[in-house]
């Protein structure tokens, strides 16, 4: 086990692996062709298995309850950041377009009595019958619930190109890796922001201490470097912030700035109402977007090298001092 629990994007790899390495082993059990083999083809295999289930083998039959939980995790965990993206036609929306196509055509299938004995004591059945409402129902499921790819094993009568088929399969699934787990690392990072602003909350109630809340914020921090460094390792290219903010800022930019008005909004009404900055959602994208903005500004500004200098204006050009009795108001960036 690792010391910080699994990312979002490695639970949502684990379901969707297993769910597609599942559709893979009952096609080659049907001795189906590998030519050309993609992910639309699923969907006979997903058809016949709905019209013939008893045609399948009992190590595909043991399994099947825990696939169709995880066709549901993998759904269910897209949705939660599908919002960050606009191609509806061949990326993210397309993927999750096909995932409950496959989970329909499947959920008429029956669970057969010994099918609920023999899995991991009818844990995957009572994962389907949650139903998943909240994406946070998901994440109490253990990690480790859906194998690592590294132990899938295929069927006795698989062809000698099933691995094959399989990478192949996946690497299509997962062409937009880096997107994708760039847009989840935001999500973690917003999770981590909305508890720290709730240990905040309560050390003003004084339901926690200040060294307690210390403890707490040292703990966010380095779970989110944790994040942040593994994701760089992965992906040499995302070395600076910038590198980031370009990802996000590519994937939907008036679905995004609709998303950081709302945000902007909603923290100001928070402080007309109540007169405390609170969390609000979207809240860390909304800072991040906006200093980002600030300094891309800045850019062309920035001497190339030593050898050059920056004349400013008048001091008016700078921002005026600000005293503590001011309204946090005069500290909120403003996407607009």
């Amino acid at each position: 086990m690792s010391s910080f629990p699994a990312s979002k994007y490695v639970r949502y790899k684990r379901a969707t692996s297993f769910f597609l390495d599942w559709l893979l082993r009952a096609r080659g059990h049907r001795r189906h062709g590998s030519k050309h083999l993609q992910l639309e083809a699923l969907h006979e295999v997903a058809e016949e298995v709905a019209a013939q289930p008893s045609t399948l083998t009992p190590a595909l039959l043991k399994d099947f309850p825990k696939a169709r939980a995880a066709c549901q995790c993998a759904i269910t965990l897209r949705e939660h950041v599908a919002a960050f993206f606009a191609d509806a036609e061949h990326g993210h929306q397309h993927f999750l377009g096909l995932l409950r196509s496959w989970l329909n055509t499947l959920k008429g299938v029956p669970i057969e009595p010994q099918q609920r004995q023999e899995d991991d004591g009818g844990t995957a059945v009572k994962l389907e019958s949650a139903k998943f409402e909240n994406y946070y129902e998901v994440l109490d499921v253990d990690e480790d619930f859906f194998p690592d790819e590294g132990t899938y094993v295929a069927e006795p009568t698989a062809s000698k190109a099933f691995k094959v088929d399989r990478q192949r399969l996946l690497d299509e699934a997962f062409a937009e890796d880096m997107r994708l787990e760039v847009v989840y690392l935001f999500v973690e990072l917003e999770e981590l922001v909305q508890e720290v602003f709730n240990v905040y909350e309560q050390v003003k109630k004084r339901q926690r201490t200040m060294v307690e809340a210390t403890v707490a914020v040292k703990l966010a921090l380095d779970i989110a470097n944790g994040l942040a460094a593994t994701l760089q390792l992965r992906y040499p290219s995302l070395r600076t912030a910038r590198d980031f903010f370009d990802v996000i800022v590519t994937s939907d930019s008036e679905g995004l700035r609709a998303r950081m008005i709302a945000a902007y909004r909603a923290t100001l009404d928070s402080l007309q109402q109540d007169g405390v900055y609170k969390f609000v959602p979207d809240m860390f994208l909304l800072d991040f977007l906006s200093v980002g903005s600030t300094l891309d500004a800045f850019v062309s500004m920035i001497p190339p090298n030593l050898h050059y200098s920056i004349s400013l204006p008048h001091p008016t050009f700078m921002a005026r001092a600000t005293t503590k009795h001011e309204s946090p108001t005069t500290c909120t960036c403003s996407p607009i």
